[in-house]
């Protein structure tokens, strides 16, 4: 692998983290911000019950009515103090969400029903009736319940409103990524197959210069063909030769031994005039 494609994929391997990094990072704060809702909305309905009609007001009407059982002004106080731990927790909470949380109207709301609740048994050994003690108690606290609300609502949107954004941003990061994903991915293809390409290209090179050397070593072996036919044809004709010498040779021996044996005869013949004449 070549240093072009090296450095490609690791720029694909880094894409490739960096979209999971994204999604799990998205993940991550849409959880964060999950929880965070959940826990404001946990104290927003835990504070609502401490101080709507089934807690502290619903207590504080009862502590009046029924003010020879001791138990409802007392389950008033905890509702108080109960509700003050959940109007902390949510102004902390939402403080987080909104940047800054001050929730006045149902502080001045607490504040008030503890004052009449520990009013209460003055009035009540003043022999006045529930109704003057109700009337004299009376606090408006439609304000505090307005004040939850709002704040509720606001969060609400707030909430959807980051959800949204984190959203857009993790979509927007995730496709900008995933575009230099596709690009790095393209280009790793194009020098592939452009290796491919120059492979192809040197191993049909190297075919032509094979065919080459094939035809070479076919006209080398052709013109060895025909120096081994034109020795075979030399030496077919060289024992051809001997074969005629041989019998070149035997003509020639049987012709010394005809004319030997032709000139023996003669030469005996002298030979015994000699010894005659010499007698």
């Amino acid at each position: 692998m070549n240093s072009k494609n090296s450095v490609l994929t690791a720029l694909l391997l880094f894409f490739i983290t960096l979209e999971v990094l994204i999604a799990l990072d998205y993940e991550s704060k849409q959880k964060d911000m999950r929880e965070q809702r959940v826990s404001v909305y946990s104290a927003i309905i835990e504070l609502q019950s401490q101080i709507g009609y089934v807690g502290l007001i619903h207590n504080f009407k009862n502590a009046i009515l029924r003010h020879s059982e001791p138990h409802y002004r007392a389950d008033a106080f905890e509702n108080y103090r109960k509700a003050n731990i959940q109007l902390d927790k949510l102004e902390v909470q939402g403080a987080l969400i909104l940047g800054q949380l001050n929730m006045l109207a149902v502080r001045d709301m607490l504040l008030a029903y503890k004052e009449r609740l520990s009013l209460l048994p003055a009035l009540t050994e003043k022999n006045m009736s529930i109704s003057e003690v109700d009337n004299y108690l009376r606090y408006n606290d439609e304000p505090s319940h307005i004040e939850i609300k709002i704040v509720a609502d606001k969060i609400a949107i707030l909430l959807e409103d980051r959800m949204s954004s984190l959203l857009h941003n993790s979509l927007k990061s995730g496709f900008i990524v995933l575009v230099a994903l596709l690009l790095t991915l393209v280009a790793i293809i194009r020098f592939f197959f452009k290796d491919q390409q120059n492979a192809l290209a040197q191993s049909t090179m190297l075919n032509i210069k094979m065919e080459g050397h094939k035809v070479e070593m076919a006209r080398s072996q052709a013109i060895l063909l025909s120096m081994m036919e034109d020795v075979e044809k030399e030496r077919r004709q060289a024992i051809k030769l001997n074969k005629q010498l041989v019998n070149k040779n035997k003509e020639m021996e049987q012709f010394i031994y005809t004319v030997s044996h032709d000139l023996k005869s003669p030469l005996v013949t002298i030979s015994a005039f000699s010894h005659k004449l010499q007698l």
